[in-house]
């Protein structure tokens, strides 16, 4: 949060946050928010808040929206994902949540970027939701969660924090390389191993080295199992 603070200036007008987080899954709680006003309240800086990943909550942790929060509800943009949702991200179908004030500003902008989604995709989204189950959509992501986690304790590869959320799961490389940058093994495991994955530093503003790299398992189990399989026998 110190660093956070030092970061924030007379010229800071947004704060971006994306809950749960890709690429850690860190979820954030209301502790988080609370401390995050705390550290805006006194200047007009806005929240943009990306949380696609809202119903994608592991181990009994619940997702708490910025929207949710008492004080940050009316400066906050909450951004959420129905193709992230129904895990069928190509339908590009999204919705945000503002208060009237911030809607009417936001619209104004809006309609000459991208007008509105396409009229079929919101008519399916709408069929969907009546029979949609977001439980039942976490569970199968949980679980292969779970899986990639179980199974990746056979390479020489390092879970240091299971991902609390979303579809990313971030590890530790460094038992198989000092020497190299994460953007280097990362072309390493996928040219030399044929198993992909990304740099942690690729989302970093600085591009700062890293100790980890990330990967999806948003993938079939069978796929995941064979990947790690493949890693256990190659690494």
């Amino acid at each position: 949060w110190e660093n956070l603070k030092s970061c924030i200036s007379e010229k800071t007008k947004a704060i971006i946050v994306n809950s749960p987080q890709n690429p850690t899954g860190k979820i954030w709680t209301q502790n988080d928010w609370d401390q995050l006003y705390d550290l805006i309240k006194d200047q007009e800086i806005y929240l943009i808040s990306e949380e696609i990943y809202d119903i994608y909550c592991y181990d009994d942790i619940e997702h708490y929206s910025s929207f949710l929060h008492p004080d940050l509800k009316k400066r906050t943009f909450c951004i959420f994902s129905f193709g992230k949702m129904f895990h069928a991200t190509g339908w590009k179908v999204s919705y945000l949540l503002a208060s009237e004030d911030l809607l009417k500003n936001f619209r104004s902008y809006q309609q000459y970027i991208s007008f509105s989604t396409n009229a079929p995709a919101q008519y399916a989204v709408a069929k969907y939701l009546e029979i949609f189950d977001p439980e039942e959509n976490r569970k199968v992501m949980e679980n292969k969660r779970n899986i990639f986690n179980e199974l990746i304790q056979h390479t020489p590869l390092k879970v240091e924090q299971k991902a609390q959320g979303s579809f990313f799961q971030i590890v530790n490389f460094r038992d198989i390389s000092k020497s190299m940058t994460d953007v280097e093994f990362s072309k390493w495991l996928t040219v030399e191993k044929k198993v992909s994955c990304l740099p942690v530093s690729a989302f970093y503003n600085s591009k700062t080295n890293s100790d980890y790299i990330r990967f999806s398992f948003a993938k079939k189990d069978d796929l995941i199992i064979d990947a790690l399989e493949h890693l256990r026998k190659k690494l």
